[in-house]
């Protein structure tokens, strides 16, 4: 079994890290945390996980830092890419979305924004992705990569946040 650290780290040292997603996820941790928070970091081997009170809502994997998929309050004010039924046994085992694939763009998104990938039939979060293209030129494209895949459902990551929830 691999080596895993788990640590308290300071708000303020949380509070600068989250400085380096976009702006509207931003928000909402100065909303949502105060100084009385707890928050852990959880190092494994290849990623980091953050906990706010026992929730695990970022990770860190290599120097991207992203939201974890089940960081519900991130996850609804993220732009949506619908993938179709074709396309997401490939996205849950990491593929990244290719222009064929997309169905539908739910928000606007300049290039190199997160979006999350949902399925199409229950629109249920399937990943989560950096944008290539703005949600406007992907229309212009027929085919070619649209969105890279950070974070999917069966991940390491995830099946690590799915174990955690099992102890917090």
């Amino acid at each position: 079994m691999k080596r895993i650290k788990r640590h308290f780290i300071k708000v303020k040292e949380f509070l600068k890290l989250q400085q380096q997603l976009p702006q509207q996820i931003q928000q909402i941790f100065q909303e949502k945390i105060s100084k009385k928070v707890n928050v852990e970091k959880v190092e494994l081997e290849n990623f980091e996980i953050y906990l706010v009170d026992g929730k695990p809502i970022l990770v860190k994997i290599e120097e991207k830092i992203f939201p974890t998929l089940i960081f519900e309050d991130a996850i609804k004010i993220l732009p949506k890419i619908v993938v179709d039924e074709g396309a997401t046994p490939y996205v849950c085992r990491g593929a990244d979305v290719m222009r064929p694939g997309i169905i539908k763009i739910i928000g606007d998104f300049p290039p190199n924004s997160f979006v999350v990938v949902v399925e199409e039939k229950y629109q249920k979060p399937i990943a989560l992705g950096l944008s290539l293209h703005s949600s406007q030129e992907i229309w212009m494209y027929e085919r070619g990569k649209m969105i890279k895949n950070l974070h999917y459902v069966g991940d390491n990551v995830w099946n690590f946040l799915k174990n955690l929830k099992l102890y917090t």
